[in-house]
């Protein structure tokens, strides 16, 4: 899964009707200065969905990582694995 500004929903996709409640007078100052309601709704969502991700991304980041710990804590690295195994072979020569 790609995050960032691009790439973590299909920009491309059609809109959809989608009903919002605001406060009323927020609303009408809005249309008043000209600010598109949806536009800021999308992005301000956009960049909701961006963080929750980022925080999904993170939690399974630090559970890989501490699996990857755990299986080296059972098992040792595999680069000492071959050294040894490299140790080994020389003194059998």
């Amino acid at each position: 899964m790609q995050i960032g500004r691009v790439g973590f929903y299909d920009q491309s996709a059609g809109k959809k009707t989608v009903s919002l409640t605001i406060n009323a007078d927020l609303n009408r100052k809005l249309k008043e200065n000209g600010i598109n309601a949806s536009q800021v709704a999308e992005e301000a969502l956009a960049a909701r969905l961006e963080q929750v991700l980022r925080v999904k991304l993170a939690k399974a980041a630090q559970l890989d990582i501490e699996a990857y710990n755990a299986f080296i804590d059972e098992h040792g690295l595999f680069a000492d694995m071959i050294r040894e195994d490299e140790q080994d072979e020389s003194q059998n020569a």
